[in-house]
């Protein structure tokens, strides 16, 4: 197996806005089915005018409809590099949209199919569920190593009382709130960047690896815990500035590990009757509102 993950369903370089900073930013006009200017307008004569390197790009037909706007550059220069640990909205991300929106919704079905299949897996095989609870003041971290290891059976021998107490344990401190849940943003944010970080190329460029960067401040959050777990246990180790991205196969785990957890934090939620509303967890991941939707078509002249 390789990375990006999931490749077969996922594609990853529909995320190339996350990523891309053009030199020139360009000007947009509207534009027919064509991909050519229409001069709809005198402000639009005027744009064009005064770009020589547009002159022949404008639409001379009159039967030709304006059907949407295009992205046109002079110059195609432009720099990969990751965001932050927020993405700020930039005019590459607003016209992509689209794109966005369908990552978003192919990578949810992708976590909620999985969580199918392990539990229809696990169901065919493993024995009945506890009626008793286990006695524990917290069992976080035996569920979240459970969860990053793949352990549906065991993971499903509880009952659903303990299962529901896991996922609602609250610790003291307000930064993590409710463990399993803040973990989960943690381990959707490295899987996203970890494998943006493969798809683009950028495994020898830490310079540009953004809220991944060694001695960023998310990485020195997720390197230790504080009143809850920051990160899971066994996985937390491919994170070391001499293992993450140097030791491919070590990389490939971490990924693993975090697809393991995504995919059975919602078979735990599925198994108790609870939802997990991944749009609203992965849209700002990618730079979108939680409940973006459809967009009107536009096109790019270029793409990286």
């Amino acid at each position: 197996m390789s990375l990006p993950h999931a490749h077969g369903r996922l594609n990853w370089h529909d995320l190339s806005p996350l990523v891309t900073r053009y030199r020139d930013p360009g000007v947009e006009l509207p534009v027919g089915a064509c991909g050519l200017i229409h001069l709809d307008d005198k402000r639009t004569a005027i744009r064009v005018d005064r770009r020589k390197y547009l002159a022949g790009r404008v639409c001379r037909r009159s039967d030709c409809e304006t059907c949407g706007t295009a992205l046109f550059r002079k110059k195609r220069g432009y720099t990969v590099t990751l965001p932050g640990e927020l993405p700020r909205p930039t005019r590459e991300m607003s016209r992509a949209r689209a794109r966005l929106i369908g990552f978003s919704a192919a990578l949810s079905k992708l976590v909620v199919d999985s969580a199918q299949c392990e539990s229809e897996a696990a169901r065919r095989h493993a024995p009945g569920k506890d009626s008793f609870s286990r006695r524990s003041s917290c069992r976080c971290r035996e569920f979240a190593a459970l969860m990053e290891a793949g352990r549906t059976d065991v993971l499903l021998s509880f009952g659903d009382n303990e299962i529901r107490r896991v996922l609602e344990h609250r610790h003291g401190g307000q930064a993590v709130g409710n463990n399993l849940g803040f973990l989960l943003y943690h381990v959707m944010h490295v899987y996203l960047r970890t494998n943006l970080i493969v798809a683009f190329g950028l495994e020898g460029s830490p310079q540009e690896w953004g809220s991944m960067m060694p001695g960023s401040s998310f990485r020195r959050q997720i390197l230790q815990d504080c009143d809850g777990l920051t990160f899971l246990p066994a996985a937390r180790r491919f994170l070391e500035s001499d293992i993450y991205m140097a030791d491919s196969r070590a990389t490939y785990q971490l990924v693993e590990a975090c697809f393991s957890y995504l995919t059975h934090y919602e078979l735990l939620c599925r198994t108790v009757g609870r939802g997990t509303d991944w749009t609203a967890l992965i849209h700002p991941e990618l730079g979108l509102g939680p409940c973006e939707a459809s967009v009107p078509a536009r096109f790019d002249v270029y793409q990286p």
